[in-house]
This record gives C-alpha cells, structure tokens and sequence, in this order.
C-alpha cells in the first residue's frame, strides 16, 4: 500500500480538473464549430442523410476538391478535435475510477462534473439546488471527490505501467482506500 497526503492528491485533481474544465467549456465548441463548417460546404443534397453521410461527404470534398490552403487549415482544425477528443476520453476513464468507489462514487462523479466536466458554468446556488445539499455538505463532499480524482489520477499512471499499487488517503476522519490494477 502507498500512502499520499490529502494535499497531494488536492493539488493533483485541481491541476487535472482545470484543464478538463477549459476543453471541455471552450474546446468543445470549437470542435463542433469544426464538424458544423465542413458539414456546410456540402451541397443540401447530401447533407440530407444525415450526420454521419454528412461528414463523410465533407471529408471526400475536402480530400479531393479543396485547395492546399484549405486542406491545412481543415487539418489543423482536425487534429485540434481529435486532441480533444482524446482529453475528453482520458476524463471518462477517470471519472470512471471515481466512480466505482464504494459509497460515494456516483454521487462525487456528480459533484466534479457539474462543477469541472461540462459546457455550462453553473453557479454555486445552482449546483447546491441540483444536488440537493447544503453548502457545507457539499464542500466537504467536492474535498473528498478531487481527492479520489486524484487518487484516480495516480491509478490510471499505474496502470499504464502495469503495476498494482493500492492508495489509502485520510480526510476528515474518513478513510479512502483506491485500488489500482495494472
């Protein structure tokens, strides 16, 4: 078993949950804005079918019929949604880790993603009033979610080196343990 301090594992979930605060608030938008102008460069005939028939058909014009400048600029914004895309998977898995712990997984996956994981900024009365707690509960309980983040941060480290490391941090007299599988 490794032990981490509360602040470390503080530390490491508000560095990580800022950045997936800014992708996914100002990033996503971006790529939809992508995925909406290479759509409307396709005639109504196609755009019709849908989607996906959308899409394709946009990446063949562009493939095919567009000029180099244009294809750069459409590669650049692609390879920007698709490292966005990567941030937003890495966020799921750990939130995942989050998640499956024991008791209050779900509920502190609740927590982090109304206050870090999505597009909206709510404010402090609105994500009090969506959990239904008071503002006391509700900062000891987003403590002890970064916290796990956190934790979740770590496992996911290890796994991508294979190792099993079990992580146990003490906050306010609760006791968490996160275990890690490579």
């Amino acid at each position: 078993m490794a032990l981490t301090t509360e602040q470390d594992m503080l530390d490491l979930a508000e560095k990580y949950l800022g950045i997936f605060r800014d992708v996914c608030r100002q990033t996503t938008f971006k790529a939809n804005d992508t995925v909406n102008d290479l759509c409307s460069h396709v005639s109504e005939d196609q755009s019709c079918y849908g989607t996906d028939d959308a899409m394709s058909a946009a990446l063949t014009e562009l493939l095919f019929f567009a000029s180099e400048s244009q294809q750069e600029r459409y590669d650049s914004m692609i390879d920007n949604t698709m490292q966005t895309a990567a941030l937003i998977k890495l966020m799921d898995k750990l939130k995942l880790g989050v998640y499956a712990f024991e008791d209050y997984g779900p509920e502190f996956v609740n927590i982090l993603s109304l206050c870090y994981m999505n597009t909206f900024s709510y404010s402090e009365d609105d994500i009090l009033y969506t959990l239904n707690m008071g503002r006391s509960t509700f900062y000891k309980k987003k403590k002890r979610a970064m916290i796990l983040f956190g934790l979740s941060i770590r496992g996911y480290v290890a796994s991508l080196h294979g190792r099993n490391v079990d992580y146990i941090v003490e906050s306010e007299g609760v006791q968490m343990r996160f275990e890690c599988t490579g």
